[in-house]
């Protein structure tokens, strides 16, 4: 377990299994979802032929890759939407029905490291900047009072953070505070650090679409990627 405090007492950078638990009890599903995509997009990219192997050309298509594994995952999910026909180079990012939303970017060396600080290899869009510096909820949505009470509400942009060195990719998910006019992240209000993933990883993910049994349980099949 690996926790960094903040002067309040709240953890703010937060590794190992209390980030499988925090980020599960943010977004609803495991982050998995995150680690598995990886993995996919991974592979997939070392597997491309000679002409697309290389550096730019395996880089695009890890990116599409995990970007396209991970929305098709959640897209499927209640009250999850990931506009699976936008552009992935128009901002692609996913929004539970709270407002609760997720982007990609690439981060720099402190990226998935508890004990650095992170920046991102390049600044913002304009569009994330803007969600960011809002931090409201989409006007579009309605709340339920149950949305208040079930689970942890805030309105604000996280991003998913990778960056892939080699056959290795780390990852984190993180909140970030504010952004200045040029695009770039003025610190982070939380940093979930997640596990590594190598090219000799095997992630079990649990499948959310499993059907209920007569008690009410369901059975989620469970698939090794």
């Amino acid at each position: 377990m690996s926790l960094m405090q903040d002067y309040y007492g709240n953890a703010r950078n937060i590794a190992g299994q209390p980030s499988k638990n925090e980020f599960e009890r943010i977004f609803g599903f495991s982050d998995e979802i995150i680690r598995g995509a990886a993995l996919t997009a991974l592979r997939v990219a070392n597997e491309a032929d000679d002409w697309h192997s290389q550096k730019s050309g395996q880089g695009s298509i890890f990116y599409h890759t995990f970007i396209a594994e991970i929305r098709t995952a959640v897209d499927v999910m209640d009250e999850w939407t990931a506009n699976q026909k936008g552009d992935n180079h128009t901002a692609p990012r996913m929004y539970r029905s709270d407002g609760l939303g997720l982007a990609f970017v690439q981060g720099g060396a402190g990226t998935a490291d508890i004990k650095s600080s992170l920046y991102l290899k390049k600044p913002l869009g304009v569009v994330t900047m803007l969600e960011i510096q809002q931090g409201s909820f989409p006007e579009r949505l309605e709340l339920s009072y149950t949305d208040f009470t079930d689970r942890s509400m805030d309105p604000t942009l996280w991003l998913i953070v990778y960056r892939r060195e080699g056959n290795v990719v780390r990852l984190e998910v993180s909140n970030p505070e504010g952004v200045t006019e040029d695009g770039k992240i003025t610190g982070w209000r939380k940093r979930l650090v997640l596990e590594d993933v190598d090219m000799n990883d095997q992630i079990i993910k649990g499948d959310d679409s499993g059907e209920q049994d007569e008690d009410g349980d369901v059975n989620v099949p469970i698939s090794v990627r």
